[in-house]
């Protein structure tokens, strides 16, 4: 058309922003990475006797945590007794038949006996005290009888299932201990959005003293979500000390997509017959073409899109798009 013909219908051309790192604006739920989460579970049947801590306790190694009362344990007690007096036993005689040889009052063939009595002995105390360092799964055994259960490391308990009082069998969960120096955030984006995330891209999280915080996307999905035909994007972050981030919390998050992106006007975007979006792109006085581009967020009046073969400077229609859409074929 003539340009006069554009101005008549109210056509109006503005200059596209320069390129940069395409960015979009998400919701991330906050969540604990499986490697940062420990289960603490009963070693043994029993009883709890005493719950020492609670969530968002901080624990150190070593820490006692619960107490439980088993009958397992002197059952288990008295077996590595009775091996350890076996082994004993046969120790002395072992070396007693070796003073006898000496002496010449006993075959050699007796103290070969006597040495394979106290090494099978041997073989049965270990086994035993194997079996009892395998039930107690670090547990130790307090002056009353009862096992005392500690932190494994420096942790923070984020859960607690079990209540003072509580039966338990052994391999019962207890507790969830878990480090809160890597968190994760789970972000559910559409499929056409997603394509344009690649594992290494840039997350951003802002703490509450404004600071941002920097991850990095570590997980694609490969499958779409049936309940809400999104594809989860997993990105990791270590926070700042003292940071207010929190497992199940839902943040808002800046993501880097792939390829660059321009700002453009929001009134500049028109919908595509095919579906998308588009916009008009001036490619000389009078003449445009309907270009597709990728959104990527929107500011204020402001667009993010991304979409190749627009160079800084080119100009696209921000006023009148409804008038040439109605001149298409």
């Amino acid at each position: 058309m003539q340009p006069a013909q554009a101005k008549a219908l109210g056509v109006q051309v503005q200059a596209v922003g320069p390129a940069s790192a395409a960015v979009t604006e998400v919701s991330a739920k906050v969540s604990l990475p499986a490697r940062a989460q420990q289960l603490v579970s009963a070693p043994l049947d029993g009883l709890v006797t005493a719950v020492l801590v609670d969530e968002g306790d901080v624990v150190r190694p070593g820490q006692p945590l619960l107490k439980l009362r088993s009958t397992q344990l002197p059952a288990l007690q008295k077996d590595l007794r009775q091996a350890e007096g076996q082994l004993a036993q046969a120790e002395r005689a072992w070396r007693r038949d070796e003073q006898l040889l000496a002496e010449g009052l006993i075959a050699s063939a007796r103290l070969e006996q006597s040495r394979h009595e106290a090494e099978m002995a041997r073989l049965a105390a270990a086994q035993q005290r194997q079996l009892v360092g395998q039930a107690l799964a670090g547990a130790e055994v307090d002056a009353r009888g009862e096992l005392l259960i500690k932190a494994p490391a420096a942790q923070q308990v984020s859960e607690r299932m079990v209540a003072l009082g509580q039966r338990v069998e052994v391999a019962t969960p207890l507790l969830k201990l878990a480090r809160l120096d890597e968190l994760t955030l789970d972000v559910q984006l559409a499929p056409e959005l997603a394509r344009q995330v690649a594992v290494g891209a840039a997350v951003w999280v802002r703490q509450a003293d404004g600071a941002e915080r920097q991850g990095r996307v570590v997980a694609v999905g490969a499958k779409v979500n049936e309940g809400n035909q999104g594809v989860l994007v997993r990105a990791s972050l270590k926070p700042s000390p003292g940071s207010d981030l929190r497992p199940g919390q839902w943040v808002p998050t800046r993501l880097e997509l792939s390829g660059r992106a321009h700002r453009v006007p929001e009134a500049a975007l028109v919908s595509l017959p095919q579906g998308g979006e588009g916009v008009f792109v001036e490619v000389a006085p009078g003449r445009f073409q309907l270009v597709s581009v990728r959104l990527a967020g929107r500011q204020a009046a402001e667009a993010t899109v991304s979409v190749s073969g627009l160079n800084d400077g080119a100009k696209v229609v921000a006023r009148g798009t409804a008038a040439l859409k109605a001149l298409l074929p």
